[in-house]
């Protein structure tokens, strides 16, 4: 088959890697996560996004890793077959002062004889040169540039007009481009209603990014708490996605269609019964904590915590109070979209085919992009 250029395919717990920890799930067994989500910072962030999910801003007060707490358990994650881990939110990653510490030793977990670590990185591009040095150790690096210029970007990231972030995020890609290449450089736009949803800006923003070299844009529409986007509005935002879409070489433009979009325009309606595919993805805090559930990180009132890095992995995965709390993940109090609602369709259909006694599907991982990352 042609290679997917998707790292957000809706099939990748068929893709072995994940298949091999999806039928350990099926076998009612705790599998060691397909990928670690790891908040190098928590609270604080150098932008004040009024959508951001953890309410970070530049008036809180930072909280760090520990890196070397960090890096032992990370290890040991590792060696139980762990080969996915990426620098995300809580705050913003390159804000840590050790930054390239983190970087460098997870890519140092290796022993030669098994899966190399492979690191994804996503940030807002703003202090992005932080981590040139150690640029080539990233599997990716995802920009959150949801604006074609500095007007649209500032209200949208909480920023003064007078701000230059804009410009230096440019700079930034422009630069990464130059050191790893464009096909490890990727674009995420987050559709936020009213700041920059608009057919131009959309259409503005796909030039800029072709323009910049990078490998996609991926379009996601954003499920706020406290605020609803009629459908109508998501669809008509969905067609501007897939009507430029088609303008592009395959693969550019994502979005628009599948994944987070079918709930956003009611193609599909939210799913209830228990997620099976939550122990796939394992969240650090970066305060240490590990909680139930990625998109819990700032909720654990609702969801108690797993535990904490200090403890150890093996201890704490594979404990019997985490497969009791597994059993607590009913996703009728879930967010209007996760992106383990795809894994968990797709888990079905596995478990389908398995139940009908239908070969499973075989492909090679080399077949789809980023194909470690879920």
């Amino acid at each position: 088959m042609d290679r997917v250029n998707n790292p957000y395919h809706d099939e990748k717990v068929f893709w072995p890697y994940h298949k091999d920890k999806a039928l350990t799930i099926l076998r009612g067994e705790l599998p060691s996560p397909s990928l670690v989500e790891v908040d190098p910072t928590g609270e604080a962030c150098n932008q004040a996004c009024p959508h951001c999910c953890f309410g970070s801003s530049p008036h809180r007060k930072m909280v760090l890793v520990d890196v070397e707490m960090l890096l032992g358990f990370l290890k040991e994650v590792y060696e139980c077959g762990t080969y996915a881990f990426e620098l995300v939110g809580g705050g913003e990653p390159t804000n840590h002062p050790r930054i390239i510490d983190i970087i460098r030793g997870i890519s140092l977990m290796s022993n030669g004889d098994s899966e190399r670590p492979h690191i994804g990185l996503v940030t807002n591009g703003v202090r992005l040169d932080r981590v040139f040095p150690v640029a080539e150790l990233l599997d990716f690096v995802r920009v959150s540039l949801d604006a074609p210029d500095a007007t649209v970007y500032n209200p949208a990231h909480g920023l003064d007009s007078g701000s230059n972030h804009f410009d230096k995020v440019i700079g930034n890609v422009k630069s990464l481009v130059e050191i790893v290449g464009g096909e490890r450089v990727r674009i995420g736009y987050l559709v936020v209603p009213p700041y920059n949803h608009g057919r131009e800006t959309i259409r503005d923003v796909v030039r800029l990014a072709d323009n910049l070299g990078v490998e996609h844009i991926a379009f996601r529409p954003a499920f706020l708490a406290d605020t609803k986007t009629d459908r109508v509005v998501w669809k008509e935002i969905a067609e501007v996605v897939c009507e430029v879409k088609r303008e592009y070489r395959d693969g550019f433009v994502l979005g628009g269609i599948g994944g987070s979009w079918d709930y956003a325009v009611g193609e599909k309606s939210h799913p209830t019964g228990l997620c099976r595919t939550r122990p796939l993805v394992l969240t650090i805090k970066a305060d240490g904590t590990i909680p139930h559930c990625f998109l819990f990180r700032e909720r654990l009132a609702e969801r108690p915590a797993i535990g904490h890095i200090s403890d150890g992995f093996k201890e704490i995965w594979f404990s019997e109070r985490h497969r009791k709390l597994a059993l607590l993940a009913e996703r009728s109090h879930c967010p209007e979209f996760c992106k383990l609602y795809r894994a968990d369709s797709a888990l079905g259909r596995l478990e389908n085919i398995i139940k009908s006694s239908q070969d499973i599907p075989e492909t090679a991982d080399s077949e789809v992009d980023n194909p470690h990352f879920i």
